[in-house]
């Protein structure tokens, strides 16, 4: 999926994936280590200024 850029790769610091899932839902607790990155990117996503994220339907495949 990465090589046929259908998805962009992310790195993050553990204490700011930490901090991105720290607001859960979940009382006491937060998302699993996995979830707790995608909350992490969807956060960064949804922070950027409109229009400014890749479109799906605009790629030429």
């Amino acid at each position: 999926m990465y090589d046929n850029k259908l998805v962009e790769a992310a790195a993050y610091a553990q204490t700011q994936v930490f901090e991105a899932a720290a607001p859960s839902p979940r009382p006491k607790k937060g998302p699993a280590p996995q979830s707790a990155h995608s909350v992490t990117r969807a956060v960064d996503e949804a922070s950027k200024p409109a229009g400014s994220g890749v479109n799906a339907s605009s790629s030429s495949a």
